[in-house]
């Protein structure tokens, strides 16, 4: 096996642990608990009672759904990013398409962020659960993987690419 793609299976190693940290983090209940309020990303759960109460604070229908939106769709685009990734490296020869892939890359772990960003803002004081870690541990490591791939993407060279910018030769003409 050649070295790019020995490394590009080596970033698509290192790419499961985002996928891994934001799939547990989304089905785990504990997110974040304020005044025995527990909050996660679908409901409020009253610790004293356990009954679901209702997203009266900051949690409005549009705004639930844009957190929502934004954390699983960002776990999924790193998913697809580094899915597309692999499948464009083995493909396709030209270097600037290989690249295509690390949009998704880098969107993925900033939507994350971002929803967490507009979940704190909700949801405020100290107490974070472990699948709000979770989901900053994804978020942070995706971005490490799209750095990764990146460069691996960037630094493979096909048998057809060698020449290099320094053996261009200029050359000029003069009118009169």
């Amino acid at each position: 096996m050649q070295l790019p793609r020995k490394l590009v299976l080596a970033g698509v190693i290192l790419g499961i642990i985002p996928i891994a940290l934001g799939i547990v983090g989304l089905v785990t209940k504990h997110w974040h608990r304020y005044n025995n309020v527990q909050y996660n990303l679908f409901d409020v759960n009253n610790a004293n009672a356990g009954d679901t109460i209702d997203f009266g604070l900051c949690f409005k229908p549009p705004k639930q759904s844009a957190i929502q939106g934004l954390e699983i769709g960002g776990v999924a685009a790193i998913g697809v990013g580094i899915i597309a990734t692999v499948v464009l490296h083995t493909i396709v020869k030209n270097r600037w398409l290989r690249l295509l892939p690390q949009i998704l890359l880098i969107l993925g772990p900033s939507a994350i962020v971002i929803g967490l960003l507009l979940f704190q803002e909700c949801v405020t004081e100290a107490g974070f659960g472990w699948s709000f870690i979770l989901m900053i541990a994804a978020g942070i490591s995706g971005y490490i993987v799209a750095i990764y791939l990146a460069v691996v993407t960037a630094c493979g060279n096909h048998p057809y690419h060698n020449r290099t910018s320094s053996t261009i030769i200029v050359r000029e003409s003069v009118r009169f």
